[in-house]
């Protein structure tokens, strides 16, 4: 008798495709090309927002230096801090919708800086001279140098945070490569 190849099944299925899951090893492997992106891309991520974080406050100062300019071509000096405050709870427009010139309380933070107006101490009147310092709340994850403005309208900074209301001697102007903060 004869013996005929039996056929196979007409739904025919690769072996490889015969496996029901993933192995162990598989999974692992997996989880490490993961892992191994997450740190890669955090640090990038961090450093763009604090990139990003010190543009804004460059672009405020320059704002507020603007600001300030026309107001002492309107009253023939720059408001005083007691006036700074006022603005806030004297015009709507300044509140928390729209930009927010109170500067003297320890909670003015935007973008992760924190804001300090100051007309310098004993100046006579009128006030001819303010300046403005914006430090990073967290050196290093919210911003990495602490920036000034002042009456002459140049912005200045230096790495790191100071805690001198005034640019040091030393700060560089916002076009020059940053020194470290004395």
């Amino acid at each position: 008798m004869i013996r005929t190849p039996q056929r196979r099944a007409a739904s025919f299925t690769p072996p490889f495709l015969e496996r029901a899951g993933f192995t162990l090893i598989e999974i692992l492997v997996v989880v490490a090309i993961v892992a191994l992106l997450v740190t890669i891309a955090i640090p990038h991520l961090i450093r763009s927002r604090m990139v990003a974080n010190e543009t804004r406050v460059i672009g405020q100062l320059r704002e507020l230096a603007n600001a300030l300019a026309m107001y002492r071509v309107t009253h023939n000096v720059y408001p005083d801090q007691w006036q700074a405050d006022m603005y806030t709870t004297a015009d709507p427009d300044f509140g928390p919708g729209g930009f927010n010139v109170d500067m003297q309380t320890a909670d003015f933070i935007q973008q992760g800086y924190r804001y300090r107006y100051r007309d310098p101490a004993g100046q006579p009147e009128p006030l001819l001279l303010y300046s403005i310092a914006a430090r990073p709340i967290a050196l290093n994850l919210t911003g990495t140098r602490t920036i000034w403005v002042n009456d002459t309208n140049e912005i200045y900074h230096c790495l790191g945070e100071s805690l001198s209301p005034d640019a040091p001697a030393n700060a560089a102007t916002i076009s020059q490569a940053p020194q470290a903060c004395p």
